[in-house]
């Protein structure tokens, strides 16, 4: 074997070293559009060669591991309830027949505010009279209707002004 000196091999070692710099810089050569192409496997050439397509763009697509969360519906507000009024209590009334010279019932029990009303069944005409205030109507004809509210509390007794043995009372309570 032919003695190399270290020098020479080192020269040697240079030149090959450089030399392949060299190729792997000119690499790339020119196309006949005057675009370099590269043909580095790494790197990719988004230029089409001549009688090639053009290739379509990469999109880099992420799917999600989870579904994305539901839009939420908007909300629409219930609609404010109206108030329904109270009802209105049905009027307290109570009836007083006249008939055969008498008030019936001759005892009668309402509540403040209740209407009376006395209906004459008799032939012959009376009245409603309150003895201390009250009830006082003028005669009743046979058929007819007198009708007094109470609103106070207490006992209200009455007769007939005209048969003033017709008695009879109301007591009001609360």
């Amino acid at each position: 074997m032919k003695k190399i000196n270290l020098k020479k091999k080192h020269l040697l070692f240079t030149a090959t070293a450089g030399i392949l710099l060299i190729a792997a810089a000119c690499n790339s050569t020119a196309n006949p559009y005057g675009q370099s192409t590269n043909s580095n496997p790494y790197t990719q050439n988004t230029q089409p060669q001549p009688g090639q397509s053009t290739p379509a763009p990469q999109t880099n697509l992420v799917v999600p591991s989870t579904p994305p969360a539901p839009t939420p519906k908007p909300v629409t507000p219930a609609p404010t309830p109206t108030p329904t009024p109270a009802p209105t209590p049905a009027p307290k009334t109570a009836s007083v027949t006249i008939m055969n010279y008498g008030f019936t019932p001759q005892h009668l029990t309402v509540k403040v505010g209740t209407k009376v009303t006395w209906t004459n069944r008799d032939n012959v005409e009376h009245t409603v009279t309150g003895d201390n205030g009250g009830p006082a109507s003028s005669p009743i004809s046979q058929g007819q209707s007198y009708s007094y509210t109470f609103n106070q509390i207490g006992v209200v007794a009455y007769h007939c002004s005209i048969h003033p043995e017709m008695v009879a009372d109301v007591t009001v309570t609360n």
